[in-house]
């Protein structure tokens, strides 16, 4: 669908703006994909703190350029539901939002596994991502009973094929 890609430019975006000070976490704990996207080594990360094995200070890493903050998963787990307990959650939530302006969160895909709606919960707002011809209706219709309990603020649409740069401007000038 994109999600981890919308996430990264989503965070760019927001880092370039007044220099807002940018996090983007590594939410997938079970497939991460960012570090790797930013071309970046096995990092400690997530499942390393929730481990107690790495305290969070020290496993967010400024990214020069595009100029936002990294909180990597680390090593990828099986259930990270175990690890993500309300009380971790809640500490995580209240050490980071302090510290910044916009927490981007790239979570799992939201029907596949529970980890989005725990990530959706500690959210002021969520965005989901589908694909033209590739994100099913009968999926995407329950994302979107799940997500829109959490603050849903919108969908983007991934790959659309059907929008033209002249159909976008007779919108706003139909004569």
């Amino acid at each position: 669908e994109g999600k981890t890609m919308c996430a990264v430019n989503l965070a760019a975006c927001l880092a370039a703006q007044e220099q807002q000070k940018t996090l983007v976490i590594e939410g997938d704990l079970r497939r991460p994909g960012i570090r790797e996207m930013l071309g970046l080594p096995p990092l400690a990360g997530l499942t390393d703190w929730f481990r107690g094995n790495a305290m969070l200070t020290d496993i967010i890493y400024r990214i020069d350029p595009p100029g936002f903050w990294f909180l990597p998963a680390g090593a990828p787990v099986e259930n990270p539901i175990e690890m993500m307990q309300a009380k971790n959650m809640s500490e995580l939530s209240d050490h980071i939002s302090s510290a910044f302006d916009w927490v981007i969160i790239d979570s799992t895909p939201v029907v596949a596994v529970a980890d989005a709606t725990v990530w959706a919960a500690q959210s002021d707002a969520v965005v989901l991502v589908a694909r033209e011809g590739k994100t099913e209706k009968r999926p995407l219709r329950k994302a979107l009973e799940i997500v829109s309990r959490h603050n849903l603020i919108g969908v983007v649409l991934n790959g659309s094929k059907a929008t033209t740069y002249n159909r976008y401007y007779q919108i706003y000038n139909p004569g």
